[in-house]
Order: C-alpha cells, then structure tokens, then sequence
C-alpha cells in the first residue's frame, strides 16, 4: 500500500477517520497495527494505532507512551493531531535518527478519537457535546432535536425583556451575555434547538444532568455528578473511558501518557483537585520542567488543571481528571495539551482569554464574526432564521458552529499539530531503558567460569518513573535471569536476580555467576534482564 494522502486540516467523519488510521497501518506494517480497545454504545469501535518496528521486540516488552484524542467530542482537533503524530512518526522513522531510535526502542499507543460517538453528532449535525448524551425525560427539560428539519441541531433565541442575553442594532446576529444594568439593544433568551418534554408553560432547563463529561469520569478523585457536572454514575461507567483504563491497566509497560484538548492553547499538568504541596517533591519538579519545555516548544503557556481558568474564577477542583488518574493510579507523569480555539487564531493570547473583561470578551466575539464574514465558506456561523416553534412561538434558528469555534483555523492547524507532536516526542524520549553492559565469561579453570554483567537503566526516567510510583507494592523493579544452555551448570548465584529500581541515567548494578561448562564442549549461556516500564536487554555468552 502506497503513502496514504491525508488532509490533516480537515477533520474527519468516524468512517474517514478508520479509514485513515487504516490506511497508515497498510501504508508501513513493519511499525504499525490498528488495533481497537472496545465499542461505544452505538456501536462504534474506539480505534487505536500501535506503532513501533515490531522487528525490534515484542511491544508489550518495550517502554510504551499512551497518546489519547478527542475525548470532548466538539474538540476534533485532537483526532487529527494524533493522526498527524503517527503519519511523522511513520514518515521520519527512515531519515531522522531521534525518531528511528524511538521506535526501534518504544511503542507508541495513540487513541485518536475517545468520543467516537459525541464527534460524530457534533461533526454531522453541529452538536454542541460535551463528550456523550443520554436521553433521561424529565418533566419541563428541554431535549435537543432538529425542530426545522434542515439536519442540524443548533441554537434558538427570542426575544425576552428579561433574557440574559443581548444583541445590537450595529451587529444584531451576535448575542453576547447581557452585562448588569445593561438596558441598550435587545434582549434574549438562548437555548439549543429543540422541545420541551411535558412543558406546563413555566420555566424549563436544558438538561445538563444528561451530558457525560468523560474527563471527569476517571477513577482518581471522583465525584457524583451533583457535584461534578459530567462525572457519570461512577468512576469508569462509561465505556469509553473504562476501554481506555482497561488498556492502560492491562499494559503494564506503560510509562507515560497525553491528552490532546482544545481549550485556549496551553500545557497543562496536575494537579486538577488539590495543591502543589500534596505532590511529591521530586514529581513537581519534573512536572514543572516538563511543561516549561512544552512551552518553548509549542510557544503555549504552561499551567497546572486547578489554575487553567479565567483570573475571576476560584481555582478548579475537577474530580475524576485524566492527569490525576495518570499520576495517582497509575504512577506516570500525565500530561495535556489545550492545542487552541478560534480565538486563540485570531490573535488572543490565552493569558489575554483568562483576564480579559466583559468588554474584552466582546471584542472577541466581534473578531470572531469580522473572520466569518470574511470567510463564509469555513461555516461558522449560522446566520438567524425565523421559526414557529410549536410550543416557545417566533424564535430563530442558527448560531456559532461548535466545531469552528472550539478549534483552531484551518490555516494554522498543521502547524500547532506539528508543534506538539514535538513536545510529545520529547516525553516520549525520555523512557527508561534497561541495557547489559560489559558480559563477560571469565574462565577460573576446572570447567568454572566467573559470568559477569552489569545492568544499568540508561533512560531518562527511574524505572519506577514517578517517586510515588516508587511505593507501589505491585509494580515490580528490575529482575535479571540466567538462562543456562544444555550441560551448563549453576555453581553460584541464583537464576533469578531481583534488583529493585535503578535510577535514571547512571543506575546500575553488577552481577555475578559461577557457572561450570559441559565437559568436552563449548555451550551457550544468555541473560536477560527488564522491568515493566523500562523495557528489556538481552547478552549472550559462551563457555567452555
């Protein structure tokens, strides 16, 4: 199969999207597989992209860096970015040195789309989603659906004295929050297109309570959706982010993880729920180096999930986050990067989002509709029709598209996608990596030779990874084994060497053996050694 022609501006339907993860696959079967970690609930399968030469090793005995996209289902530029981070690592594996060596010695397991089911919605009939819904008919909520029957499902607004939302004459399609005390221009109410379920004619609320956010559903911090909007009934109950935990439980070689997101552009690390102060030590520190690096890479800010926020705002607590869970429960350094929006393309720095006034705000939104008007064809905007609703009268219909806006512009996106797939690279480079150096057979006489070896963790990260990851019981240190040929016999040193965690860079630690030969012959001995994150080595010898 030829080199696959991807688009990588564009995002793609779920058809398209396996398609192009299946075409990479086919394109380069020496490094890469497409894989699937399970099924939505209507249906979909949750593609993943396993990449490594497979020639080098088994997968499972490599280091492996877990990349995930799309898990909010408006923030498409996460699919697209994972698909562009496997075409380099595919393309460039031949010709640049860095990204050969990766994958001669790591797997990259890259999840493109998590939300295959709230993308679809969003990318076909302009949902807004947080990640999926569930219809729970609850007496005067209103339910979206496409009460015009043009295909999609966007906003509605009317005219109400009392409505929090305003328009002007100078600009009437804006609606923008009315500020206090504001009397000028006409007032609003807005919500998204759809029906009121047993409506009495009193007030009705946009059923928030049906709305999964899955990054609040993992299992680190949780909390009832009461008091975390989103969470789920518990932690891992939906499926697509208890396929993507099962996964990473299952692959204990697992050293380190990323979200791709689509906020205002940033590099963002835990904590979400707490302080600096409840993290280890040596952990912040690396956490903080490693954002300020994504930082001069991707030229975004770096912050921590609590303070990725606008200034006014308390600090977040964000119960049931994937970089908690990344760290907490899995020991591994979790990292996200907010990859932009529309505004951040129109030249609004997120530290300008974060502190901006309302005025501010509203400049924002008139850049927005100035690039609309000036781009009409990328369908942003959805300019207002009168309805008759069946149950609110006259309203209009149309409004912002949640893809445009959630998403940086078309002329930038390759750019940012190349940008952090640096940055993850750069994560990625860092594994730990079990090496045999200097085996020797050193021959004692009377058949016995003195078998020597040193293995040492020449990677970038202890084989433990995270200093909390240093106090799991489960995960196992490094262990050495001597795996002796026919004849040769055991004379001192066990088989099996348990040497605990090496530490990065210079950790390492010499063996010894005493092992007699057959008798007339030469025989061969191998030793092996590994841990779960960092990887394997193997060395041969012979004796006699």
């Amino acid at each position: 199969m030829g080199e696959p022609r991807l688009d990588f501006a564009k995002f793609l339907r779920y058809g398209e999207l396996v398609r192009a993860a299946r075409s990479l696959a086919g394109w380069k079967p020496g490094c890469a597989r497409l894989l699937s970690l399970g099924a939505s609930p209507e249906g979909r399968k949750i593609p993943m992209l396993e990449i490594t030469r497979f020639a080098t090793g088994r997968s499972e005995d490599k280091p492996g860096y877990l990349v995930h996209g799309n898990i909010h289902a408006s923030e498409v530029s996460g699919s697209a970015a994972s698909l562009y981070l496997a075409y380099r690592l595919l393309s460039e594996a031949e010709h640049d040195h860095r990204i050969g060596r990766l994958l001669d010695e790591i797997v990259f397991y890259i999840v493109p789309r998590v939300s295959v089911d709230g993308a679809e919605e969003c990318l076909a009939r302009g949902r807004n989603i947080r990640s999926r819904e569930s219809v729970e008919r609850r007496r005067n909520a209103l339910y979206p659906s496409d009460v015009n029957g043009d295909g999609r499902i966007m906003q509605m607004r009317w005219k109400d004295p009392n409505g929090p939302f305003v328009a002007f004459d100078d600009d009437p399609d804006l609606t923008m929050t009315r500020l206090p005390g504001e009397e000028d221009g006409s007032a609003y109410r807005v919500a998204v297109e759809g029906m009121i379920h047993e409506w009495d004619g009193t007030d009705f609320s946009e059923p928030e309570a049906t709305a999964f956010d899955f990054n609040r559903n993992w299992a680190a911090n949780w909390a009832p959706r009461h008091i975390q909007p989103g969470a789920g009934r518990y932690g891992f109950s939906e499926p697509e982010t208890r396929a993507l935990a099962d996964f990473a439980c299952d692959h204990r070689n697992i050293f380190g993880m990323l979200g791709l997101h689509t906020g205002p552009n940033c590099i963002l690390r835990p904590p979400a729920t707490k302080s600096d102060s409840d993290i280890a030590r040596e952990d912040v520190a690396y956490f903080r180096e490693m954002a300020r690096a994504g930082s001069l890479i991707t030229g975004f800010p770096a912050r921590s999930v609590a303070e990725y926020r606008h200034e006014r705002s308390l600090p977040n607590r964000l119960h049931g986050h994937f970089t908690e869970w990344a760290y907490e429960h899995m020991g591994v350094y979790g990292f996200e990067i907010e990859l932009g929006n529309m505004f951040n393309s129109l030249g609004f720095s997120t530290d300008h989002i974060f502190k901006c006034t309302w005025s501010e705000y509203r400049e924002m939104e008139r850049a927005a509709m100035a690039w609309h008007r000036a781009h009409p064809e990328a369908g942003a905007f959805a300019e207002w029709k009168p309805f008759s609703h069946p149950q609110l009268g006259k309203v209009e219909i149309g409004g912002w598209d949640p893809i445009v806006r959630a998403n940086v512009l078309p002329h930038e996106r390759e750019g940012v996608w190349r940008r952090a797939s640096e940055f993850i690279l750069e994560l990625a480079g860092h594994a730990p990596r079990i090496e045999i150096s200097d085996a020797k057979a050193e021959p004692l006489g009377g058949r016995l030779f003195r078998i020597r070896c040193r293995v040492c963790n020449s990677g970038g990260l202890p084989t433990h990874v995270t200093r909390l990851a240093a106090s799991f019981s489960h995960l196992k240190g490094v262990t050495a084994e001597l795996d002796l040929g026919p004849g040769v016999q055991r004379v001192c040193g066990g088989t099996r060497i348990e040497m605990g965690h090496l530490p990065a860079r210079s950790g390492s630690r010499l063996l010894e053996w005493i092992v007699r030969a057959p008798k007339g012959r030469s025989a061969a001995i191998a030793i092996r050694a590994g841990a779960p994150k960092a990887g394997t080595a193997a060395a041969s010898l012979i004796v006699g």
